[in-house]
């Protein structure tokens, strides 16, 4: 999947190689986005009172949901995942001369 997201410009016998640094990066940015929307999932379905005590936005009483904060969470996903398809389309620096 990861090959997917990275693609290279080098080749080795036809076949694209992908710098495994940015393979590592790619994958962190991937699965920060993933820990976001879990969190954003978190924020729309619990009530306050029901929230983790390590939440930002956590209360004992109270029934509301907390619609702004879960909303925050759902954009840096998206906005992580773009940056890393950004990360993984951007070249690599190094092209083959074509003669």
């Amino acid at each position: 999947m990861v090959e997917l997201l990275v693609p290279s410009c080098r080749t080795r016998h036809g076949v694209p190689t992908v710098s495994p640094m940015k393979k590592v990066i790619v994958v962190l940015i991937v699965i920060v986005g993933l820990l976001a929307a879990a969190v954003a999932a978190v924020y729309f379905a619990e009530p306050v009172h029901s929230l983790p005590s390590f939440f930002p936005g956590h209360a004992h009483t109270g029934n509301g949901i907390r619609y702004k904060k879960g909303a925050i969470a759902a954009v840096a996903a998206v906005v992580l995942w773009v940056i890393a398809i950004v990360v993984g389309m951007a070249g690599g620096g190094h092209r083959s001369a074509v003669r």
